[in-house]
């Protein structure tokens, strides 16, 4: 080895050489990097192949396809670990020439999408994120939902993607095809501001997107679908009336309770039983209302973590609820009208014995169940 790199030296001089290994070096940091975090090594790669595109269009395409695919990639994993519901689905891109038809089509558990390069990064980036959207995002549960609510949905979670992404792709998104779809519907309008309020608010939107991930469990027949699109409608404000809501108010119900979606937000933190590490309140109203809800949130503000997670083990371990996940994130409440950001975090739990899965629900009596006093349930 020694006697092969004094030849090395000697052939082609010290700074050939020490570039050689350097290229080496970076060769093996990259591929390390990949095998952990696939998405950002693809951003990083994309430059790099842009830097090369003198050398041949290989470069070039192999740059647009990284830098989109990376960026998608990355948001579909953040999107995943705010909602367990949504699973994450890679994209992989690829350019076709003028004589084949764009589409898309699963293979592996990847998105595969073939489209046609504008030969704008911007450009390409907002159609490959329209169309990635538009397949992955609860596919199952749109399939019973109006135009407006399919349309909505894909539209602010595609903007969501392009905002975090690429500002001048968003921009463009905004334009071309946010905009419009505005302007020629109140009902698209109306969804996405609630959407906007409900995302804002943060405590909520990842709420929301797995309530309605969970409504693909459902049979759903054509008679009933007038019924489901309103039930839709009917979340979509119980969660904007949520994100409204004054920390601390004892207005409002935490509960939603319909024919396809039955949830119930339990906010762990009212600070006198906090503190005390009382888990009995929330425990014995969990468990006197198991046949109630499908699915229960348990929120907590990061000093409460303790306790939300002691009420979640011990439920469990009743048979009462499973914990479906756990997931943390940045949030804001409204105090004093003004709001406030916290570190929010959120425990999923679900009724192992629900026929949600099989068929829509008969609606108890309410009567037959007392919710918790409200000072176990609000925010302190």
């Amino acid at each position: 080895m020694g006697e092969a790199l004094s030849v090395l030296i000697k052939t082609y001089g010290p700074g050939l050489v020490l570039g050689l290994a350097i290229l080496v070096g970076l060769v093996a940091a990259w591929v390390y990097l990949a095998a952990r975090n696939e998405a950002l090594a693809m951003r990083l790669a994309a430059p790099i192949a842009r830097g090369f595109s003198w050398a041949g269009h290989w470069f070039e395409y192999k740059a647009v396809e990284w830098d989109v695919e990376g960026r998608i990639n990355d948001y579909a994993v953040r999107l995943a670990e705010q909602t367990p519901g949504v699973d994450v689905v890679g994209v992989d891109l690829q350019f076709i020439t003028d004589g084949q038809p764009p589409e898309s089509f699963f293979n592996d558990g990847d998105l595969i999408i073939r489209m046609h390069d504008s030969g704008q990064k911007d450009q390409n980036l907002m159609r490959a994120a329209e169309m990635y959207v538009s397949e992955i995002l609860l596919p199952r549960s749109k399939a019973h939902m109006s135009v407006s609510q399919q349309r909505s949905l894909d539209l602010f979670v595609t903007e969501d993607l392009l905002k975090e992404e690429s500002a001048t792709a968003h921009a463009l998104y905004t334009s071309k095809v946010l905009t419009p779809a505005i302007t020629m519907s109140d009902k698209i309008g109306n969804l996405l501001k609630e959407y906007d309020l409900i995302h804002y608010a943060g405590y909520f939107y990842p709420l929301l997107l797995q309530e309605l991930a969970f409504l693909a469990e459902q049979r759903v027949t054509k008679k009933d679908l007038n019924a489901f699109r309103a039930e839709v409608y009917d979340l979509v404000e119980f969660f904007g009336k949520l994100a409204r809501r004054e920390e601390g108010s004892e207005d409002g119900d935490l509960s939603f309770l319909g024919n396809y979606s039955r949830c119930n937000i339990t906010i762990v933190a009212k600070a006198e039983k906090a503190d005390q590490g009382r888990i009995g309140p929330w425990v014995n109203w969990l468990k006197d209302n198991a046949g109630r809800f499908d699915t229960v949130y348990l929120v907590a503000r990061s000093r409460h973590v303790g306790l939300m997670e002691a009420v979640a083990a011990t439920v469990e371990s009743s048979g009462t609820y499973k914990v479906f996940g756990t997931r943390s994130y940045r949030a804001r409440t409204r105090r004093g009208g003004r709001w406030t950001v916290r570190e929010a975090t959120v425990t999923v739990l679900r009724n192992p014995h629900s026929i949600a899965k099989y068929m829509p629900h008969i609606v108890v009596d309410d009567s037959t169940a007392t919710p918790p006093p409200l000072e176990s349930r609000d925010v302190g």
